[in-house]
């Protein structure tokens, strides 16, 4: 557990409380202002690129700890010869996979695009559970993939 002063909260109640001069908060306050409890944190960037039809694998999330989904980036580029594709990333939460991001391509001409996703709040993934990207398609050159961004955090007894 770390122990932290952090003096702009007096500063910020003075403001709030709208104190007239002479009448402020003292800065001198016994003990710890805030109390911040740290846990372990590993923080992971992941990506993965093919040039494949199928299903490919960013990133599998740890067995033995929580894993948060924090944002994703998915990107595809084709040559024109290359016909509908579509890509999506999937995601497990609570044994469902989800289809969290999704493009499509649907002109005959060269393309080239991306897609992010950022949470306000990070997402829960279960366990052990694979973040992948899959595409489909018949004819045609095709390079996509994609990139996750999260955090693990470790579960410790008190």
């Amino acid at each position: 557990m770390t122990r932290h002063y952090n003096p702009s909260i007096v500063e910020r109640a003075n403001r709030i409380l709208n104190s007239k001069a002479g009448d402020f908060l003292s800065d001198e306050v016994a003990g710890p202002v805030a109390t911040i409890a740290l846990e372990p944190v590993c923080r992971v960037i992941a990506n993965a690129t093919a040039a494949s039809t199928g299903s490919t694998t960013i990133y599998t999330t740890p067995t033995s700890k929580d894993f948060y989904l924090t944002s994703l980036q998915l990107y595809a580029t084709t040559d024109a010869t290359a016909d509908n594709n579509q890509y999506a990333i999937f995601v497990t939460i609570d044994g469902v996979q989800v289809n969290i991001l999704q493009m499509v391509k649907q002109l005959a001409t060269a393309w080239s695009d991306h897609a992010e996703l950022v949470f306000k709040y990070p997402m829960k993934l279960d366990r052990g559970s694979l973040i992948r990207v899959n595409t489909s398609y018949t004819v045609g050159n095709s390079r996509h993939g994609g990139c996750v961004h999260g955090f693990t955090e470790e579960v410790t007894k008190t």
